[in-house]
């Protein structure tokens, strides 16, 4: 179930597997085959959120962002969500 949750997710996701045995291969996978709907992969992201704390946080504050991009914000594709960012989501 990870590893697809991990294929679901948006942007460029590669889960990287490994395996010992050629039946762990097989069980990996196996998640090609599975689908899971749009409810569990939130539960599933909600769940294995993590805070990132500092300095993400700080890189993502207004003052900082206008500092590092300027007025080339809207012009970065936010690639997780797949879609065009507009400065009044993070400025």
């Amino acid at each position: 179930m990870a590893l697809a949750w991990l294929l679901q997710r948006p942007g460029n996701v590669v889960p990287i597997v490994a395996a010992t045995k050629e039946h762990q291969l097989a069980d990996n996978l196996g998640c090609v085959g599975v689908r899971l709907d749009a409810d569990a992969v939130a539960r599933l992201g909600e769940v294995s959120a993590v805070p990132l704390g500092f300095p993400h946080d700080f890189v993502r504050e207004p003052a900082v962002v206008r500092n590092i991009y300027g007025d080339r914000w809207e012009d970065i594709d936010d690639r997780r969500s797949g879609h065009r960012r507009t400065a009044t989501e993070v400025l």
